[in-house]
C-alpha cells in the first residue's frame, strides 16, 4: 500500500510525477510476487485520470530509474512495455540501495578480456556508466560486433535495440565504421524510429535469460 514513506522517497530520489505514478500503479498489480504488467494498461489508466497518457520515452525513463534505484527487478523482457518483474517492498530498496549502488561501481572497475576497441576517452569521463561493461561484452557478442567501452554509457535496452538495429542495416558489410554508427544511432536513437515503423524487426531475436541471469548475479544481496 502507497504511504507518505513511498512519498518521501520519490522525493528524495527525485522521481518524475510520471515515474512516481507508475511505482503506485505497479504496486497495486501486486508487490514481491511475479507480474507482467503491460504499460498500455497503465496508460489507460492514467487518461481515466488525467485524460492523456504518457508518451514512450516517458514511461522507458521511469523503468530504467525503477532498475537503477532497484524498485524493480525485470526477469524478461517481452516488448518495451510488457515484462515479467517484481516489484520490491519499500523496506528492501532502503535496505539494499547503498550495497547495491557500491558493488555495482565496483564491478564496473572489473577488467573485460576482449579485443576492445577504445572509444572517446572525454566521453566517457563525462557521463556516468550505466550498464556494467561484462553485460555489453554479452550483447556484443551476441550480435558479433566488437565491443568498445563508450557503450556502457548508455541504458542496457537502447544497446541492445541499437545493436540489433546495426545487425539488420550491415547485413551486405555496407557499415564502414561500427564504432561511429552505433554512436550516432544511440544519441539519436534511430531505433525508435525502426519500432515505429515496424515493431517486428526489433522484437527479441535471441532468448536473453544468459543476460538476465549476468544482471541478477552482479549485484549481491539481489533477491530471487
Amino acid at each position: 500500500m502507497w504511504s507518505k514513506q513511498h512519498d518521501s522517497f520519490a522525493l528524495e530520489h527525485k522521481l518524475p510525477p510520471a515515474a512516481a505514478l507508475l511505482w503506485r500503479w505497479l504496486m497495486t498489480q501486486g508487490e514481491s510476487s511475479d507480474i507482467e504488467p503491460d504499460l498500455n494498461d497503465f496508460n489507460r489508466w492514467v487518461e481515466r485520470k488525467r485524460g492523456k497518457g504518457y508518451c514512450r520515452q516517458t514511461l522507458k525513463d521511469a523503468i530504467a530509474k525503477f532498475e537503477e534505484i532497484g524498485i524493480i527487478r525485470i526477469a524478461r523482457r517481452f516488448t518495451w512495455r510488457v515484462s515479467r518483474l517484481v516489484v520490491r517492498s519499500l523496506k528492501w530498496v532502503k535496505e539494499n540501495l547503498r550495497p547495491r549502488k557500491q558493488n555495482c561501481d565496483s564491478s564496473a572497475e572489473t577488467p573485460v578480456k576482449s579485443n576492445t576497441i577504445t572509444g572517446s576517452s572525454s566521453f566517457r569521463s563525462s557521463t556516468p556508466q550505466k550498464t556494467p561493461p561484462q553485460q555489453v561484452e554479452y550483447l556484443c557478442n551476441v550480435y558479433q560486433v566488437p565491443y568498445f567501452e563508450d557503450l556502457t554509457q548508455f541504458d542496457c535496452e537502447d544497446v541492445r535495440d541499437a545493436l540489433k538495429l546495426f545487425k539488420l542495416r550491415n547485413r551486405g558489410k555496407s557499415i564502414l565504421n561500427p564504432v561511429g554508427w552505433l554512436m550516432r544511432c544511440l544519441n539519436a536513437r534511430w531505433f525508435n524510429d525502426q519500432n515505429d515503423a515496424n515493431p517486428e524487426v526489433l522484437l527479441n531475436e535471441v532468448c536473453l535469460d544468459g543476460l538476465n541471469y549476468m544482471i541478477d548475479g552482479s549485484w549481491q544481496g539481489e533477491e530471487l
